[in-house]
Formats: C-alpha cells, sequence, structure tokens
C-alpha cells in the first residue's frame, strides 16, 4: 500500500540538514578558496594573476553563492512543508 502524507521529523531533519550545508558547508568552501584566490594573486603579479582573481569574483563565487541560496531555500521549502503538514494534521 502506498504511504500519503510525510514522516514530519524525518523531513524536518533533511530540511534542517540541507540548511546546516548551506550556511556551513558551502560557506566553508567559498571561504576556503577565497583565501586561496587571495594567496595566489598575493604571490602572483600580471594580466593572467588578474585574470584568474576575475574568474573566481565574476563568474564562481556568485555561483556557489547561487548555489548555498538554493540549498538554504530547498531546505527552508521542507521545513514550510513541515510546518504545513503539522498545522493540517492537528500536531
Amino acid at each position: 500500500m502506498a504511504r500519503l502524507g510525510m514522516d514530519d521529523v524525518l523531513v524536518e531533519q533533511i530540511g534542517n540538514k540541507l540548511k546546516s550545508i548551506a550556511s556551513g558547508d558551502i560557506a566553508q568552501l567559498i571561504s576556503t578558496i577565497e583565501s586561496q584566490i587571495t594567496l595566489a594573486v598575493s604571490n602572483w603579479d600580471g594580466k593572467d594573476a588578474q585574470d584568474f582573481q576575475g574568474y573566481w569574483q565574476q563568474q564562481h563565487k556568485p555561483a556557489l553563492t547561487n548555489l548555498q541560496h538554493a540549498i538554504d531555500g530547498l531546505g527552508q521549502s521542507a521545513l514550510n512543508n513541515v510546518t504545513e503538514q503539522r498545522s493540517v494534521s492537528g500536531h
């Protein structure tokens, strides 16, 4: 028989984990890459170094930041659905 509804406790844990990944793991990744880029360009002169830093600042960092926001939003969506489910089921 197919299951209807949701395991609200499990979905809440998943939502919180997704938000934790967004705020922790992805934020840490961005910070780590940022420090490595800074280290590289402080030891590298010229147009190639400027281009390298520019690729990070204009393309890659915004893409990772967008990913961070998307994963956070996904987690929040799960939590919102838990709240709705609990409201409907009277919990």
